[in-house]
C-alpha cells in the first residue's frame, strides 16, 4: 500500500490539485488539514481552524496534533492522495512516515504564492519580529530545499489545476515502484 503524498509550501495548490487528482485515478482524498481540525474537535469539543489552534495553543502544540493526524492517515489501508501542510515535513518524524510512499513537491512562482498568502492575513506561523515579506522570504529559503530533497516528483502549479494534475499523472507513470 502506497499513498500519494503532496507537500509544498502554503498557498501552492496542495489541496486543489490533490483533490482532483485523487478523483483521476480513484483514490480517497485527505487534507491532513481538515484532518487536525477534526482531532482538536474530538480532543477538545470545539472546532477550530488550524490559524486559531497555532495562535491560541502554539506552534509545538500544533505540530504535536499535525503528527498524530499525519500517523492515523498514514495507517490507512486504501491508498489515499494526501495534501499536507507547508510545515508538516519540517519533522523528522513526519519525515519518516513519508517513507515508501510516492512524495509530489507542489510548486508555484514565489510572488504568487506570497500574494494568495497575504489575500488571507499574515498567517499564525509568520513571525512578529518581522515583515510578512521578509518572514515569507525566510521561511521560503529554509524550505525550497527540504521539500525538492523529500520528493521524487515535482510539479509546478502556474497553470491550470488539470494541468498540474495531468503532469502528474504523466510523472506517476514513469516514477519508479518502491
Amino acid at each position: 500500500m502506497k499513498h500519494i503524498i503532496l507537500i509544498g509550501f502554503k498557498h501552492v495548490g496542495k489541496s486543489a490539485i490533490g483533490a482532483e487528482l485523487a478523483v483521476r485515478i480513484g483514490h480517497k482524498f485527505v487534507d491532513l488539514d481538515e484532518q487536525i481540525q477534526e482531532k482538536f474537535r474530538i480532543k477538545h469539543g470545539t472546532h477550530k481552524p488550524c490559524r486559531k489552534i497555532v495562535l491560541e495553543h502554539g506552534e509545538d502544540f500544533f505540530r504535536d496534533l499535525e503528527r498524530e493526524a499525519f500517523q492515523e492517515v498514514v495507517n490507512y489501508q486504501t491508498p489515499c492522495v494526501i495534501a499536507l501542510g507547508g510545515g508538516t515535513p519540517l519533522r523528522k518524524e513526519n519525515q519518516d512516515l513519508m517513507l515508501n510512499h510516492q512524495v509530489i513537491h507542489v510548486k508555484a512562482p514565489k510572488a504568487i504564492v506570497f500574494e494568495r498568502i497575504m489575500l488571507h492575513g499574515k498567517p499564525a506561523f509568520f513571525s512578529d519580529n518581522e515583515d510578512a515579506f521578509t518572514c515569507f522570504q525566510r521561511l521560503w529559503d529554509e524550505r525550497i530545499g527540504l521539500y525538492s530533497n523529500l520528493a521524487g516528483i515535482e510539479t509546478e502549479n502556474s497553470g491550470s489545476i488539470n494541468e498540474a494534475v495531468d503532469k502528474i499523472k504523466r510523472e506517476l507513470l514513469l516514477a519508479p515502484v518502491v
